[in-house]
């Protein structure tokens, strides 16, 4: 109590000096709530950056997850069109090794020299014609029998190679059987005049693979001179 009543008589003793009546006084108060204030707004400003931050953030991770997508569909729309690719590739493939693959040779043709003939017996003569060899004389209404091995079935056209002398005249028809008593070929002409040549089947005939007999048959012959069988032959069609 007394240290209150010791106070107060100084606190009215300095106002009733003549100092500090001389002392001027503040006309406004002090500005305290300004800087206050001021970190208020800082403090908005602040928020407001985080805010368009976190927009900005999440604005991105949305363009990135867009464009993980787009990149992802890239690369399955590229593994399609390798898959695509290389199924060509593997067509072209198959191309090239078809052509470059050699194809399989066509049989050889069945060549039968003419005295070869199983039966009958024959006159058999030396020959200038391709290949030489030997020839048989032909006799009309004969029937020659050959027995040989057919490495491919199929159908096969036949050829005769047929010959005459120089004065012959006219034309000889042959034909061949198989089996035996069964004209396979119709009608085969050759003409005579001395010289030789090939003459064709009209029709094929089915042979069997393993041995066969064909009959060769004479038909006719030219009115003169003599006729010759050189070879005959059969090509797979």
């Amino acid at each position: 109590m007394k240290r209150t009543l010791a106070l107060i008589l100084t606190c009215l003793t300095l106002l009733a000096s003549p100092a500090f009546a001389q002392t001027p006084m503040p006309q406004t108060p002090p500005d305290v709530l300004g800087p206050m204030a001021a970190d208020a707004q800082a403090i908005q400003n602040y928020k407001s950056w985080l805010e368009r931050s976190v927009v900005d953030v999440y604005s991105w991770i949305a363009t990135q997850q867009t464009t993980q997508q787009a990149l992802q569909q890239q690369i399955t729309d590229l593994k399609t069109q390798m898959a695509v690719q290389s199924q060509t590739i593997g067509n072209l493939q198959s191309q090239m090794n078809a052509l470059i693959t050699p194809a399989t040779p066509p049989a050889a043709p069945i060549h039968i020299e003419a005295e070869s003939i199983t039966i009958p017996s024959v006159y058999i003569g030396s020959t200038t014609d391709i290949g030489g060899g030997a020839k048989i004389t032909l006799i009309q209404g004969t029937k020659y029998s050959y027995t040989f091995s057919v490495a491919s079935p199929g159908n096969y056209i036949f050829s005769a190679r047929l010959g005459s002398d120089p004065a012959t005249t006219g034309s000889t028809s042959v034909h061949f059987e198989y089996p035996a008593g069964t004209n396979a070929t119709g009608p085969i002409t050759a003409a005579g005049g001395g010289t030789w040549g090939t003459a064709l089947a009209s029709k094929a005939v089915a042979l069997p693979a393993g041995s066969v007999t064909v009959v060769f048959v004479v038909d006719s012959l030219a009115p003169s001179g003599n006729s010759y069988l050189n070879f005959f032959e059969g090509k797979l069609q």
